[in-house]
Formats: C-alpha cells, structure tokens, sequence
C-alpha cells in the first residue's frame, strides 16, 4: 500500500511513524560511547561546597573556644553530613532532570497528534 494513500490519514501516520522511531531508537545495539554527565565536574564542585562549609563549622568551634576533640568531632560530623547532603542532592537531581525529559517526550507526542503540520515545521 502506497504510504500516501493511507486511508488513516497523515495525523494517524506521523504519531505512528513517530511511535515506530521510538521503539526503533530504544533497540540494544552497539555504538558509540557517549557522557551523559561530567561526573568529575560534581565532584569537584561537590568537594569545594563541603571544604567551604566544613570551614565554616571548624571556624565557629574554635571561635567557641571548643577543645580539640570537639573540633575534630564536629569537623568529622560535618563531613559525614555534608556527603549524605550532597548525594541526596544528586540523586534528586537526576531523577527530575529523567522525569523532565519524560513529560517532554509525552508533550512533543501529544503535539505530534493533535497539530503535526506545525511539529513538522518544527523539525
């Protein structure tokens, strides 16, 4: 059957063509490597963000007058806190940038449905 002669008709024809790329582009198969994130970039900005802070909390006890075992105490406190701090932070971040690109993918579909003249315009 010619592809123009569909008797669906061309908005029923984009979401399916658009549905068989999806699941086309969601097949294993091998290529290229890509980054998705730049790992030692958190990390180094993660530990500049808790040297800062640790910082701030050793500075605070000694202006205290608190003793040595209290400084190192609080400095290990603060370590500990900061990393749990900090990979909870990370992992929320990743799962709504995934959610983010999700709710994208269901509006551009949606779009797709309802007005593909102008998405293919977009394209």
């Amino acid at each position: 059957m010619d592809w123009q002669a569909d008797p669906a008709g061309p908005r029923t024809r984009l979401a399916r063509v658009v549905r068989t790329v999806g699941k086309v582009a969601t097949r294993r198969r091998p290529r290229e490597e890509h980054r998705q994130k730049n790992w030692l970039r958190d990390v180094i900005l993660g530990g500049q963000d808790g040297l800062v802070n640790i910082l701030g909390i050793i500075l605070g006890v000694i202006a205290g007058g608190g003793s040595r075992t209290v400084l190192l105490a609080a400095g290990f406190a603060a370590a500990i806190t900061e990393s749990i701090s900090m990979g909870a932070v990370g992992y929320t971040s990743s799962v709504s940038e995934r959610d983010y690109y999700a709710s994208e993918r269901t509006r551009e579909l949606s779009e797709i449905e309802t007005m593909p003249e102008a998405e293919r315009a977009e394209v």
